[in-house]
């Protein structure tokens, strides 16, 4: 596919896009070029005069052309109606520009507000003011707001592109952020701004203007006083543009783009969703897992002041906490949805470094129930809302629901000596003389005097399954497919892992090399783990079968 003659003046950085997605903005870039030339101020002739180069109808009087006086000598009348009509000709100067000494500095909000089809409006602003730097032989460069002002993004635009959208903030920048970075620039620097409530004669906004079933269809553009409705392509390739995956490939990984090393991958939600520790403790790495056989993408990486303690992903958007100088904090990487920016703070009478994550852990599940996240610090759960201080709740295990019940975990609570009440997903049960039991798959597992016997209930009247295993083994996962439940364990010495199943054990032996512990996703039958090589691996939890390989680069 090739892009249309249309998009001819943006070719060079549409290169940076496959043609599909570069057509697909194509009426998105058209009308933002129209609606930023016009809020420039007409350039002043610079340079050295270098004589007269062709007509214009504009100028002075005195480089009007010798025929129109000849039209003031010999016919009044017809001069006035000409000059009034904007007709004479005048010859034009002529000058030869020195080379620009400036850049175009683009300076981006990333922030939560700017998800979804802003960001789009983003992706056609840098292309139309690369294609600007082009033609004048100016530097760009493009800031994100809110980052560390010495993290400029220059070089090839592929790799901007790629870096640019992999920083995602969880908040928008402050006023005293915006004018300090504009006033860090230098004086022959042009200054865009895009997605930020700043205000001056370069400051793009946009916002949604129009619905469909399938999604955002049209966005309001802003600059100055012109505002412009700009149409947004079709919501599959808007999606896989907004994921990367409609960027060209580069060939060599640069230095500046690698997400270094990957380690402790754990799986904290019912997304389909892969996190992983990074190089530092609040360095954490998110990477899709794709259906149908597909290659993975690159990991997004994100940075927080502290250390990572908990994370997982609602839907579109992903949820952290983090401990920083004794405080917790919840961080929202998406659009909000509730009073985030008021989560957090001092957990009063508790001793943070007694059961914080410390970095060389896996990363703690985050889980949503109406008004409030649930997360674990040691052996206890804690719920924290709004505006309230957190509170401890009686919870010996929760997990993530599945199906009508994904805002409704499982649960279970004490009732008794070695008695449990498991609550959300299948019926509420009483089990007795409980020694050890699991959660996942949206099902209850659990052993009580026999610990080779293992009882599992999924699916409200669905009957019960009973599953063994073997003496000296450690049930870590329980998994759902098709109706049929299945254990994963790991021998003593984590030696050896096992899929356990009415049909039998089977050694999963691909499984058995790892260097970090074996993570078993909550809700769908998925294994991933690093092995001595460094690399992750995502493989089928009853199969063994590995489905995708990810290297640090």
């Amino acid at each position: 596919m090739r892009l249309p003659d249309a998009l001819a003046p943006w070719a060079g950085p549409l290169r940076a896009l496959t043609p599909e997605l570069g057509t697909a903005l194509g009426p998105m870039i058209r009308r933002l070029d129209t609606m930023l030339s016009a809020a420039e101020p007409a350039a002043a002739p610079a340079g050295e005069f270098a004589g007269y180069g062709g007509i214009s109808r504009r100028g002075h009087p005195e480089r009007l052309l010798a025929s129109e006086w000849l039209w003031a000598q010999e016919c009044g009348t017809e001069f006035l109606r000409r000059a009034a009509s904007g007709e004479l000709l005048y010859l034009e100067p002529g000058f030869v520009d020195p080379r620009p000494t400036g850049r175009v500095v683009v300076l981006v909000d990333a922030g939560p507000l700017q998800a979804g089809a802003p960001r789009l409006v983003q992706l056609a602003c840098l292309i139309v003011l690369a294609a600007k730097a082009q033609a004048r032989d100016m530097d760009l460069v493009v800031e994100v707001l809110g980052t560390d002002p010495g993290t400029r993004l220059t070089g090839d635009l592929r790799r901007m592109l790629r870096s640019w959208l992999n920083i995602r903030l969880d908040r928008p920048p402050t006023p005293g952020q915006i004018a300090a970075r504009v006033a860090g620039m230098d004086a022959a620097d042009e200054v865009w701004i895009l997605g930020t409530t700043a205000t001056g004669p370069r400051v793009i906004t946009a916002r949604e203007a129009e619905w469909t079933a399938a999604g955002a269809s049209r966005v309001l553009a802003s600059i100055a006083d012109a505002t412009v409705e700009l149409p947004l392509p079709a919501p599959e390739i808007a999606v896989q543009a907004l994921r990367g995956r409609e960027f060209a490939a580069i060939e060599s990984t640069p230095p500046g783009l690698s997400v270094g090393p990957l380690r402790l991958p754990a799986f904290t939600g019912g997304s389909r969703y892969l996190l992983m520790r990074g190089e530092g403790p609040g360095d954490l790495l998110s990477v899709y897992i794709p259906t149908g056989g597909r290659p993975l993408g690159r990991p997004t990486r994100y940075g927080f002041r502290g250390t990572v303690h908990a994370a997982s992903w609602w839907g579109r958007r992903l949820i952290v906490v983090t401990l920083f100088r004794r405080e917790f904090a919840v961080h929202v990487i998406g659009r909000p949805f509730w009073d985030a920016e008021h989560i957090g703070g001092p957990i009063e009478g508790f001793d943070a470094d007694a059961g914080a994550a410390t970095g060389d852990d896996p990363i703690r599940p985050v889980l949503h129930v109406p008004g409030a996240v649930l997360w674990r610090i040691g052996d206890a759960w804690w719920r924290l809302c709004a505006r309230e201080s957190p509170v401890r709740i009686e919870q010996v295990s929760i997990a993530p629901g599945v199906g009508s019940f994904r805002d409704e975990p499982l649960m279970t609570a004490p009732t008794g000596t070695r008695h449990l009440r498991f609550t959300g997903g299948p019926r509420p049960i009483t089990a007795v003389d409980v020694t050890d039991h699991l959660l996942g798959g949206g099902a209850f597992g659990w052993c009580a005097e026999d610990p080779t016997r293992w009882r599992i209930h999924t699916a409200p009247g669905a009957p019960e399954q009973v599953l063994y295993v073997p003496l000296g083994v450690r049930p870590i996962g329980l998994v759902v497919e098709d109706g049929r439940a299945a254990l994963v364990s790991t021998s003593a010495d984590d030696a050896l892992v096992r899929a356990h199943t009415s049909d039998g054990d089977r050694v999963l032996g691909a499984w058995s090399d790892g260097t970090d512990p074996l993570t078993v996703h909550p809700t769908l039958p998925l294994i991933a783990m690093r092995d001595r090589t460094g690399r992750i691996r995502i493989g089928h939890a009853v199969t063994g079968r590995v489905l995708a390989t990810l290297a640090a680069v």
